[in-house]
Order: C-alpha cells, then sequence, then structure tokens
C-alpha cells in the first residue's frame, strides 16, 4: 500500500480456500484509489464504476470490510434528505451498477449480499 498526501490507495483481498487432498487458495485483490481520481484495478485492469453514488457506496463498504449493514442505514447515510422509499431505490440501484461493473471485469465475487 503506497500513501502520500494526494494519494491513497487500499488493497482489498477476497480468499477463497478450498480443503481438497492440498490446500489450495485464490487470493483476489482489488487496488483502491480513493484520493484524487477515484479508480479501482484487478491487477492492470481498470474496473469502471461510473456513478458518482456507487463510487460512494464501493468507497464505503470496502472501508468498513467484514461488517454487515442493513439496507435501511445505508440508504439513509448516502441520502439522508430523500424519503426513505426513494433512498431505498437509489441503494438498490447503486448496488447493482456496483455489482455490474465488479462482475464484468472479475470471475471473483468480492460484493456479498442478501435480501435482509
Amino acid at each position: 500500500m503506497r500513501t502520500s498526501p494526494l494519494f491513497m490507495s487500499i488493497v482489498f483481498t477476497s480468499r477463497t480456500c478450498y480443503t481438497l487432498p492440498y490446500l489450495l487458495v485464490k487470493v483476489a485483490v482489488l487496488e483502491v484509489h480513493l484520493l484524487g481520481k477515484f479508480e479501482v484495478r484487478d491487477g492492470k485492469r481498470v474496473i469502471n464504476i461510473a456513478s458518482r453514488p456507487a463510487q460512494s457506496l464501493f468507497a464505503y463498504l470496502i472501508l468498513s470490510a467484514g461488517t454487515s449493514h442493513r439496507r435501511e442505514k445505508l440508504a439513509g447515510l448516502l441520502w439522508p434528505d430523500s424519503l426513505e422509499e426513494t433512498a431505498r431505490d437509489n441503494l438498490r440501484h447503486a448496488l447493482w451498477r456496483m455489482r455490474k461493473a465488479l462482475e464484468a471485469a472479475s470471475s471473483t465475487r468480492f460484493l456479498h449480499a442478501d435480501d435482509v
């Protein structure tokens, strides 16, 4: 991880372990630049998360990786001045954009969501 006053990157890993006769570990690394130009990379490949709300949601989720979040909380955090129904629709759309961008760029599943 490199840091400077104008540059910050976060490395986010996803590990899948299989325990058969041998231990095989699959590691995928995302490099995320949050200061300056927003950018997500999977190796040398740039993952394009085009919408600003989806970028904000992605940044919040990776900065609190490993924590479960309720949809109401995320919607209220990102769209505090919107009606609850509108905020939830915006969240659903941002999640869809984020999921679509990540799935198009990598076979690794970085985002885990349920219907709770």
